[in-house]
């Protein structure tokens, strides 16, 4: 893409995340309105468009990629159109190291259809070996660019991330939520907790409410990032990392139907967090 913009790279990676995200909200306002309902697909995409991070779908980052090809491979499974789940899958694991947990849903709505009797099982099971190749390829383009394969998990250790039980990363990141208010950067700390403990409350409502495969697609990308921390802040980026965690957002899309809340109030609230972290971001403040 960057040579078609005469090598502008950041040009390149704005266009990508936007043009993906104005696909990923039409593929996932299909998706939740034949899993769910009109109702929660309209308010879906606005608690997507007004989360407090959600000016990480229009940066230069992969959100708004894996987005829309996480949310294509399960419609496309929903849908039994296999090759096209597969394809997308593939992509999804190119693009995050989580998108081999895309493979594992994929595998288990398989089942689930096989079970339910109306769908083969062979093509399923296909598209999820697809997409967990998608991971090899990455690995494999590492080894032959740099002559390691793990370099990808090896640049972690730049961030100081090491390996942490995800109950404990939330117990410490609660911890230091309150333990710093009051300093001078004890703010971050605090806005990590308030993004993240709704979400995490919504994947809870989650896993009573939809099929199998959303359950571990949300679940599965909430437990990988909270298992590798940054320990003096536990909660750093996870933010930005629940941002493609859909399944979440249908929950809390049901709790403000069931509660009655408008979508008007929600975006505000939304607008506000909004308004207090784009400034941060764009002036190079640890918002990440």
């Amino acid at each position: 893409m960057s040579v078609l913009l005469w090598g502008r790279p950041l040009a390149a990676a704005l266009l990508v995340s936007n043009a993906a995200l104005l696909g990923a909200l039409a593929v996932l306002y299909d998706l939740t309105r034949a899993e769910v309902s009109d109702v929660a697909a309209r308010t879906t995409v606005v608690l997507l468009c007004v989360f407090p991070t959600a000016f990480f779908w229009f940066a230069p980052y992969s959100e708004s990629l894996f987005l829309l090809l996480a949310a294509a491979a399960l419609w496309a499974a929903r849908q039994g159109r296999w090759p096209l789940a597969a394809a997308a899958g593939f992509g999804a694991a190119l693009t995050r190291n989580i998108g081999v947990v895309v493979g594992i849903a994929l595998l288990v709505e398989a089942l689930q259809q096989r079970a339910e009797g109306d769908r083969p099982l062979v093509r399923g099971i296909l598209a999820s070996v697809a997409t967990c190749l998608g991971t090899l390829a990455y690995l494999l383009f590492w080894q032959a660019k740099a002559g390691d394969w793990l370099a990808p998990l090896h640049q972690q250790a730049n961030w100081e991330r090491v390996f942490s039980w995800p109950w404990s990363t939330v117990i410490e990141g609660t911890r230091a939520a309150f333990r710093y208010v009051g300093n001078t950067n004890g703010s971050y700390w605090l806005i990590d907790w308030l993004l993240v403990v709704p979400v995490l409350a919504a994947a809870v409502v989650a896993l009573f409410r939809y099929r199998w495969a959303f359950r571990i697609y949300l679940w599965g990308g909430l437990l990988v990032p909270l298992s590798f921390v940054f320990q003096d802040r536990p909660l750093m980026s996870m933010p930005r990392f629940v941002l493609p965690l859909f399944p979440a957002f249908w929950a809390m899309a049901a709790m403000l139907e069931r509660w009655r809340v408008p979508r008007w109030g929600v975006a505000a609230v939304g607008a506000a967090g909004l308004g207090l972290l784009v400034p941060l971001f764009v002036n190079w403040y640890y918002i990440f």
